[in-house]
């Protein structure tokens, strides 16, 4: 899932790419690529409750990634 950050004073850009945990085609690379990067790594687990998938992620914004 590509994502992006914007807000008052804060000009748009891009973030993390969200991931799953569970895909079959997350390649070990990626895997080890987020694990470096601790709580804001894209790649996360999937919890289901109640019928309906859940995913949370940490954002981090940076002076990176500008549109």
């Amino acid at each position: 899932v590509h994502l992006h950050l914007e807000g008052p004073s804060l000009p748009r850009r891009w973030t993390t790419e969200l991931e799953f945990a569970d895909d079959p085609k997350m390649t070990a690379r990626g895997r080890d690529i987020s694990r470096q990067a601790g709580m804001f790594g894209g790649v996360r687990p999937v919890t289901r409750r109640d019928g309906v998938d859940h995913v949370e992620i940490s954002l981090k914004i940076e002076n990176r990634g500008l549109f």
